[in-house]
């Protein structure tokens, strides 16, 4: 006959307890195998989605950039063609700038007023430098305008793969 003591037999509750951790031990690794499998099918999925994305935007991006390789080469190649010609459009006994002139340009350049104070501390200039300078400041404003005009039609581009 099974008296209360055969129930609080310490080898009945050890061997209870293991079969209740084993069960859920066994839950625990059979939630994780589900869970982590389909958190590998949407890391796949998602990451063969970004390759899919990056490869339309590096086909979109290709004509765009090799279109400003060759406006930028063109930019240069004119400004070096222009700032050659200078000794043959301004002679270099010409008559040379006030420094009047070089204190506007400086602060015109920096967007800056002006100060009166500093004429008549600052050296004439050479009419072949200032025309050298006023070239290589148009290149590089041109340079600039195109990259701009290049960076915006790249965002066009690149907006237009998500409608």
């Amino acid at each position: 006959m099974n008296t209360i003591l055969d129930w609080m037999n310490p080898t009945r509750w050890i061997i209870l307890g293991l079969l209740v951790l084993a069960l859920i031990a066994a839950g625990w690794r059979v939630h994780h195998n589900i869970w982590t499998a389909g958190y590998d099918a949407a890391h796949a999925q998602y990451a063969a989605q970004a390759v899919a994305v990056d490869t339309k935007r590096e086909a979109v991006a290709a004509p765009i950039i090799q279109k400003q390789i060759v406006i930028q080469t063109r930019i240069r190649t004119v400004t070096e063609t222009i700032t050659k010609e200078i000794p043959v459009y301004v002679k270099a006994d010409a008559c040379p700038l006030p420094g009047g002139y070089r204190v506007l340009h400086d602060a015109a350049a920096s967007s800056e007023i002006p100060d009166p104070a500093r004429i008549p501390d600052a050296a004439t200039v050479p009419a072949q430098v200032a025309t050298e300078t006023l070239v290589a400041n148009y290149g590089n404003c041109h340079a600039i305008a195109a990259r701009l005009t290049g960076l915006q039609e790249w965002v066009r581009a690149q907006q237009n793969l998500t409608r």
